[in-house]
């Protein structure tokens, strides 16, 4: 039966199944030591694909996790210069991940030859134009962010093929692979080349921040009991913020991956 046929539970079936077979089609045993967008778009240089294959999918990759914290404190109040953030969390971060590791962040082949911001939620969250969506969270302060991140030595960029326009996801998975005795946690790739979706690690970001926060917190005297849950909120917050500008009308899917790599696909909403 041609899709055009179908009555809406039908076509809602026929959705869901397609996306679990893209997800059964790309999973990827996690790499939790590297985090990569959630951008749809394929990694243009190979050195860097096999390097970051099963990254954290992070909006925004490591420089995301800084954008979190940044607006945590600044919604309790706490004064930290946008450099001692930037540092601090770099910091923590290396030091969950060891001494030879390094923080991500990325860009694509047409802003490098323009010269301008190619991810599009740093791109986002340092516009005015959109400082009541990331709010209290400044324009100003996350462009300082943004040039303290890719300023420093361990700082790695990843290039995405092709500008804005090769943008082709047809939804967003929101992916929850936790922790198994026999079994490692999995995460999805974005596309297989014929189809691409925005992507984000909901558990594994949630994990990552569970450990390198508490490190932070601890070199800025702050309590982490208090603040990692609502680091993980704000980062969730700021995704939500910028799928709402770059995937407006895109459907979403909550996907599990279970211990035996089977995973479960629900629809969740149309972003809006």
């Amino acid at each position: 039966m041609e899709a055009g046929n179908l009555n809406p539970m039908e076509e809602e079936q026929r959705r869901l199944q397609e996306v679990k077979t893209f997800v059964k089609n790309n999973l990827v045993v996690a790499n939790n030591d590297t985090a990569l967008c959630g951008d749809g778009r394929p990694v243009a240089d190979e050195q860097r694909v096999k390097e970051t294959e099963g990254a954290i999918r992070e909006f925004g990759a490591d420089l995301g996790f800084v954008f979190a914290v940044a607006s945590t404190l600044a919604r309790k109040k706490i004064d930290i210069s946008a450099e001692e953030v930037t540092n601090g969390v770099i910091d923590a971060l290396l030091e969950t991940r060891g001494e030879d590791s390094s923080v991500y962040y990325h860009t694509d082949e047409e802003s490098e030859k323009k010269g301008t911001i190619g991810c599009g939620h740093a791109a986002r969250i340092t516009n005015i134009q959109n400082e009541s969506l990331y709010a209290p969270l400044t324009s100003d302060y996350a462009k300082k962010i943004y040039d303290f991140f890719i300023s420093h030595p361990k700082a790695k960029k990843v290039v995405l093929r092709g500008g804005h326009e090769d943008h082709k996801e047809e939804g967003v998975l929101l992916v929850e692979s936790k922790n198994y005795n026999l079994s490692p946690q999995h995460s999805v790739r974005t596309t297989d080349g014929m189809h691409m979706f925005f992507v984000a690690d909901l558990q594994r970001q949630k994990e990552a921040i569970g450990k390198f926060f508490p490190i932070f917190a601890k070199k800025h005297n702050i309590s982490p009991a208090l603040y990692s849950e609502e680091v993980v909120k704000t980062n969730l917050s700021q995704m939500t913020a910028t799928a709402s500008l770059l995937a407006k009308g895109l459907p979403q899917f909550m996907v599990k991956i279970s211990e035996t790599q089977e995973p479960e696909i629900n629809f969740l909403s149309n972003v809006s």
